[in-house]
């Protein structure tokens, strides 16, 4: 299932990077959108190197990262004419670098620690959503908007990582639920 969710993922940011370098091609083009992609390209694909050969060292920097991350969409809620105004001269840097976050977050799950990095991933995922459905009220679509349709894979995959890692943790691969020491599957010897 991991594999899956992995190949999955791989394949929306293949899509979202498309789909994004057509805007930036578009407006600003040129050398601009050039270097606009490579700041979102790049760091995705080194945190992902990082994630993948590093693992060890890679728990503090991804749970910083993580909590910064979150730190920052929900101060989009309470802050709202501020990051507004920003991301009007910038483009829509918070949600793709939350992505790129996301899809290191994908890495170090899929081949080290599903539970910490799914759960990670949820939380970076589902902090942007629901402190935008905070900020609007019931203006709000929470399904809706171009931020929900970039983190809701990071969402599902992360459940999906957490819940495959929860299970893996209360039994290991390659035992059998229920079994005792014994051999026995109902506990008696």
């Amino acid at each position: 299932m991991r594999k899956v969710a992995f190949y999955v993922l791989n394949g929306f940011a293949v899509l979202a990077t498309l789909f994004i370098s057509g805007y930036a091609f578009e407006d600003p083009g040129g050398w601009q959108a050039v270097g606009m992609m490579s700041a979102f390209v790049l760091p995705m694909l080194v945190l992902g190197l990082l994630a993948w050969r590093f693992p060890a060292g890679m728990h503090a920097p991804l749970l910083a990262l993580s909590l910064i991350s979150v730190v920052i969409s929900w101060s989009q809620a309470y802050w709202q004419e501020s990051w507004r105004d920003f991301l009007n001269r910038t483009g829509p840097v918070l949600g793709i670098g939350t992505f790129a976050l996301v899809f290191g977050l994908s890495v170090f799950a899929r081949y080290h620690d599903e539970l910490f990095g799914g759960s990670l991933m949820m939380l970076v995922a589902i902090s942007p959503i629901l402190a935008m459905f905070v900020a609007l009220g019931a203006h709000a679509s929470l399904l809706g908007g171009s931020t929900s349709a970039l983190m809701l894979p990071g969402v599902i995959i992360g459940g999906v990582y957490a819940v495959e890692g929860y299970l893996d943790r209360r039994n290991p691969r390659g035992t059998t639920p229920g079994a005792s020491v014994t051999g026995s599957t109902w506990g008696h010897a």
